[in-house]
Order: structure tokens, then sequence, then C-alpha cells
């Protein structure tokens, strides 16, 4: 056989006997195949030579016996020349589809001038393929026992040592038929690990082990393009580089994580015609034309004295290539060879293919678990937050009928009661009684409105409607206007009410909302008056620093114990849940104080023990100053978060402050359609939204008040309006106008046009 051929074809004298077994074997194969094989032989030929007269083919066909099986999944050759003055036949068999159709082609041209014969092969040859029976294995073992069972007959080599053929034993004619059995079960294993979800490292080093085997290669790489490895800080770099490797001893140097930027860098010019298939095949390095210089010392260095290069695309992107190397001998490629490691590069690409694709299947299954745990939690949370709200629900209606329900009764019946006593036909109730009656109506009238306003106005503080309106005032002045309020409830308990506020002149000013700053002191020290018992005591003490003043507030009132402490700020909660509670209220005027304290930019902190006491303190960031000063601490925290709204359209200002309320966004709607230099000052606002229809206010108005508080870079403005034209567009961008929004624009599209623009 040839030195480098990897179809070894098989050469020996045999008798008849033996002859006529390998004709046998053939013609049983073939029936076996039945439709899925062709089966040809010199006695099918000579029929139809027969029919056409073409004496020169018979005497051509008759001279030599031979029988050729193809199938899809090989192809033999049995050929024999009877031998009269030995009585032997000189045999020849093989499996090499180049050797095959060599003698297809001779026998087409033996039989050119004979049609029925060309238009017989032409016709099988076209349809051999069609089928998927494995017959080669139990073929190749039918030859190995014909063989054998003969190897004491005296065999005789035709042909000399020193030429391209041998004489095979009858091992080197098993290997020579199981070589196309054994590529097909690396390429089912292939398959099969595939679909197994065998690791893909396991699978490419599995098979290019193989392949060494089968091919008889000295070395086998895996040359991976821009593979992702560790540097020595641990940092990921991308790099060409040998990320497999397979040798056939330890004689073969080692080139794994090989890499030579330099040469291989230059050569990568023709990575084009690798996408398109291309295979590189040098039989010899040293006198090849087609390697550079740089390349050729390169392969001298590790060894290489014939090589194969062969693409392996990803989609029609060059992800690597599979290298054949031959270090210790020149070797001459045989196609077939090189076709197999085509295949082979192909199965190993479609390996990664199918690894990535089920790692992207594997992470979006993640990311969608992710998805549905935390939407399972959100919707358990709704749920919880559902029976919160269907429980708050519940005991706001009856704590309201309860609020409601008592001064409307004493409304109701004095009322009646002077409407009767007093007609004309009774005049029973002296004038004293009718003026005390009076007074309990008017007081219970003044207690249902105060409980109204509270809800209102805790609404509109939590809808972000409420904006402070800040002033410089006297401190003292303050106090002075509701100590006579307090002193008067007080005394109406007994209670010994003191402030301590001595540090205090009148030029001590402020900046806050006065009105909301009474509010915040009547609460609270309101609310220690009520919950204190008869003859107890509650202190108010003033405490000036250079950045903040604090009001602390004592009293020896019922406390409140732990457990209870978080409801203390929420709305329309109360330590005494009952009907017949000793103490009054609707539960809002602590959770209102907290929204006011917090709008300021301050804190409140409070200490209690059951049956002693309770200490509130409340932590305001006061600075003196001629000019209005930003006091909100907690919006400049949050400033990223303010938005302020501007339309006199209550309709698409309810919807949009809904929307961005949801989104955690602190929104501030100014209903008259006016905003001054002083509230940008205190809001610092992230974004100013203006309805483009209002009437009181202009971009013009809007860009000078920012200018003004040199926040231009920090503020952003954008147009609210139904539609815009690019005219419209041309002109507001001149004004430094960001973007717009469109009134009809869903929920979802409002909040990403946000996120944006933010």
């Amino acid at each position: 056989m040839s030195a480098q051929s990897q179809f070894p074809i098989f050469r020996q004298t045999t008798n008849i006997n033996v002859f006529l077994k390998l004709r046998s074997l053939w013609r049983e194969t073939g029936k076996m195949l039945q439709d899925h094989a062709f089966l040809v032989t010199e006695k099918e030929l000579l029929h139809l030579a027969e029919e056409d007269s073409a004496k020169n083919i018979q005497q051509n066909l008759q001279s030599e016996n031979f029988s050729l099986l193809i199938t899809p999944q090989f192809s033999s050759l049995l050929s024999g020349l009877w031998q009269s003055s030995t009585q032997d036949y000189q045999t020849q068999i093989t499996f090499d589809p180049v050797t095959i159709a060599d003698y297809i082609s001779g026998l087409k041209n033996l039989c050119q001038k004979n049609s029925n014969i060309i238009k017989y092969l032409a016709l099988n040859l076209n349809n051999y393929t069609k089928g998927g029976f494995d017959y080669l294995e139990f073929f190749t073992n039918q030859l190995t026992k014909i063989l054998d069972s003969e190897r004491d007959y005296q065999q005789k080599i035709l042909f000399p040592q020193n030429s391209n053929y041998c004489c095979l034993d009858i091992i080197t004619a098993k290997k020579m038929s199981n070589y196309q059995l054994e590529s097909q079960q690396i390429i089912d294993q292939i398959q099969n690990q595939i679909e197994l979800k065998f690791d893909v490292l396991d699978i490419i080093q599995m098979t290019i082990d193989r392949v060494l085997v089968l091919l008889q290669i000295d070395r086998l790489v895996i040359y991976q393009l821009d593979a992702p490895l560790q540097d020595i800080n641990s940092n990921f770099i991308n790099i060409d580089t040998v990320t497999y490797e397979a040798k056939s001893s330890e004689l073969i140097d080692s080139v794994l994580n090989f890499s030579n930027e330099t040469c291989l860098k230059e050569s990568s010019r023709g990575h084009s015609k690798y996408r398109q298939g291309f295979s590189l095949i040098v039989d010899d390095v040293q006198s090849s034309s087609t390697i550079d210089p740089c390349l050729k010392n390169l392969m001298d260095k590790i060894q290489v004295k014939s090589k194969v290069v062969t693409p392996i695309n990803l989609k029609h992107k060059l992800w690597g290539f599979l290298i054949a190397h031959q270090c210790l001998n020149t070797r001459q490629w045989n196609p077939s060879e090189t076709e197999f490691l085509r295949d082979i590069a192909n199965y190993i690409g479609f390996t990664i293919n199918q690894d990535r694709s089920r790692k992207l299947l594997q992470r979006q299954k993640s990311l969608l678990e992710e998805r549905v745990k935390t939407q399972a939690h959100q919707i358990k949370d709704a749920l919880v937050a559902a029976e919160i709200a269907s429980q708050s629900k519940h005991e706001f209606i009856d704590n309201m009928s309860h609020e409601f329900k008592t001064p409307l009764t004493c409304i109701i019946g004095l009322s009646g009661t002077l409407i009767h006593c007093t007609s004309k036909y009774n005049q029973s109730l002296s004038i004293d009684k009718q003026q005390k009656y009076l007074k309990t109506i008017q007081d219970n009238g003044k207690k249902l409105l105060k409980l109204v306003n509270n809800i209102l106005e805790l609404s509109e503080v939590e809808s972000g409607k409420h904006l402070l309106n800040i002033s410089r005032f006297s401190l003292p002045d303050l106090l002075r206007n509701i100590l006579p309020i307090l002193n008067q409830e007080a005394q109406y308990k007994s209670i010994d009410f003191n402030v301590d506020w001595q540090n205090f002149t009148p030029d001590d000013f402020i900046c806050a909302d006065k009105n909301r700053l009474e509010e915040i002191l009547i609460n609270i020290v309101g609310n220690g008056i009520k919950f204190t018992p008869p003859e107890g005591k509650v202190d108010l003490k003033i405490i000036k620093e250079e950045s903040q003043i604090i009001f602390q507030i004592e009293d020896t009132g019922i406390g409140i114990s732990q457990q209870q402490m978080p409801l203390l700020f929420k709305k329309f909660q109360q330590i005494d849940y009952s009907r017949r509670r000793v103490y009054g209220g609707a539960g809002l005027g602590l959770a209102l104080t907290k929204h006011l304290v917090e709008l300021h930019g301050g804190n409140i902190e409070v200490e209690s023990v059951v049956n002693q006491g309770s200490v509130f303190t409340v932590y305001l960031p006061i600075k003196e100053s001629k000019n209005v000063q930003l006091l909100n601490n907690n919006l400049v925290a949050n400033k990223s978060k303010t938005i302020v709204l501007i339309t006199q359209d209550e309709e698409i200002s309810t919807f949009i402050c809904e929307v961005l309320t949801a989104a955690e966004y602190q929104v501030v709607w100014l209903v008259d359609s006016s905003i001054s230099p002083d509230q940008i000052q205190l809001l610092q606002p992230i974004l100013i939204i203006l309805d483009k229809n209002c009437p009181e206010v202009s971009i013009e108005m809007i860009r000078e008040q920012i200018q003004e508080q040199e926040l231009l870079s920090k503020i952003k403005v954008v147009l609210l309006c139904d539609e815009m034209s690019a005219s419209e567009w041309q002109h507001f961008s001149q004004y430094d106008v960001y973007d717009y929004l469109l009134k009809s624009m869903s929920f979802s599209q409002i909040l990403n046009k946000i996120y944006t623009i933010i």
C-alpha cells in the first residue's frame, strides 16, 4: 500500500475456493441491503455487452472477475485475475474511495462506446446513497473470517517491497475495512454526547483524542480565536491561543496555550477565505511556497513538518482552527483524511454552538425563574398590602364613624332641643342654657371641621400637592400665638404646662412655613396634654443651636409600649382600638405632623415608657438669613426624585401624579400655574414638567427663574402637550427645553420617558 495511504489495498494470491467465498460475501451483502446498495460484477456488464455485440469489451471483462459494492456507509471492490499456470487468483481488496472511483472511471472508458453499460452505471451510481443501513461491521467480520480460514495457504507477494504497495496480513485487512466504521463511530459519539448534554470540553477533547489515533497524527490541536483567559491579575482578556491538544507520544512537544502574536496575526489576513470553508494542506512545510518565512520558522520551532489547517466556523463566523501536525516525518495527506478533518471541524463547531445555545437558554431560564420569583413575591406583598389596606379601610370606617357620630349626635340633639324649646309655644329654656347648647354645638362643629381638614391636608401632603410657604419670621412671635391655646387645653384638664425658651429674643428670626410650624407644635403638645391624666405635667423645651432648632415635648402620660411604637406615626392608628376609647381623635395628628416635619427637612423621634410618659423630639434645620434659605434637607438628599408639575388640567395632573408617585418620585403639583425662584431654590427639582397651554407661565419665565438660582445645568424642563409639530419643537428648543410628554401617553410610556430624561 501507499506509505501514507489511509485506505490500504489488500493484495495476495488466493485459491479459487477463497475467491469464490469472497464473491459470495459481496453478493450476500448486496442482497441484504437490497435497494440501499449497488452491486455490480463483470457478469452484468457482459450481459449488456453481448446485447450490443461488443467483442472487445467482452474480451477485457472476461479476463478479470470483479465485485463492486457501493453503500451509503462504505464502498468496497473485490477484483481477481485468474492465473492458469498456478490455478490461483491474484486477488485485490480495497475500501479506498479514490481507488474505487479510478476503477469505475476505467470501466467507463473501456465501455465508452457501449451506451447500455454507460447508462446502467450512471443510473445506479447516482441512486446508491439512499437508505440508512449500516452493515460495515458485519461485512468486515465476515471478510476477516474468510481470509483467516486460509491463513495457512501459501501467500505470494505480487509487488516488490520498494513499490507503492505491499502485502498485508489479515490484521491489516481488518484495519483497512474498520477505518470507515471507526470514523463513523467518532461522529456518532459526538452526536450522542451532544444529545446527552455532556460537557463541551470533554466532547472536544475526546474527539481530537480519537481522531489523532485513527488518522495516526503526531499532534492534533485546536487554535481558538479571542479565547477568554485570565491574566496574572485574574482579569479576563481575549487572546488567540491553543486551547485543546492531543499528542501521539511524549516525544512530541506540547503547544497547549501557545500563542505567537507576530506571525499568527500576520497570517490572519486570510481569515476571510477560511470563513468560506478553505482548508490549508501542506505536505512539506519547508518546501512549501504558500507559507511565509516568519510562519515557516515558527513551524520549525514547534516540530511541524506537515500540517492541515481546517476552519471551525460558528454561523459564518470564524471561531478557530482544527490543526493536524505531523512532527517526526513529512506526510502526503490523503483527500479522505482532509475531508474527514473538515467533518470533525464542522461537528466541533456544531457542538460549541449547541453548548452556547444551551447556556443562553439556561441563563434565560434562570432570569425567567428569578422574574417569576420576584413577581410571586410582589404578588404576595400586594396581597398582604391589600389585606392590610382592607383591614385599614375597615378600621378607618369604624374609627371615622365613631369620630363623626359623637359630635354629630350632639349637634343634632342639642339643635333639635333648641328648636323645640325656643318655639313660640314653648320657651322653657333659659338664655344661659341656650348659650351653653349653642357653644357645645359650635365646639363639636369645629371638631368636625378640624377632622375633615386634617384628612384633606394629609391627602394633599402625601400626593405631593402640598408646598411649604417659606417665610422669615420671629420664633418668639410664633410661640406667643400658640401658647394661649395650649395653656387653655392644659388648664381644662388640670395639667401643669411649662415652656422653657428663655434664651430667645424678638430678633431671633427663622426661615420656615409659619402656619405649618404652629400646626406641628400644637399637634405634639396637644397630644401630650390629651394623653396625660389630670394633675399630670407637660413640658415644652426649645433649644436653639447653630444649624438647627430642637423642640422637646415631655409628658407624664400613659406612655407607649415598644410593640405599639411602629404604629405611632401611621395614619388612622391609635393605641386604643376599642369603640369605647377613653381618648378621642382620628389618629391623623401624628401622621400629619411627621409629614410636615420631613417636608421641612427635619425628623422626629420618640421615647416612651408605659404608665410613665413620653418624650417627643423634633429636629428642624433652620438657618438665619436675610434671604430665604433652602430648608428641606430631605428634598436635597432626594432631589433626583423631585419633580415639579405645572398645569391647570386636573385630569392629566392627577394621572401623572399617580404614575410618578407609584414610581417613588416626589411630585409637587402647582395648581395655580405659578412658580417663584424661592420655590425652585427650596425644591431643587431634577425636572419641571410645564403644560404648554398654561396661560400664566411661559418657558421664558421658567428659564429666567432657573438661571437666577444658577441651577440651569441641574434642572431639565419638559413640555406637556397634546401634540408637538417640528416647527414648534424647533422654537421651544431655543429655550433649553429638553424634551416633551404627550398627554395621550400610557402609564409605561410616561415612566420610560421620564427615566430616559433623568
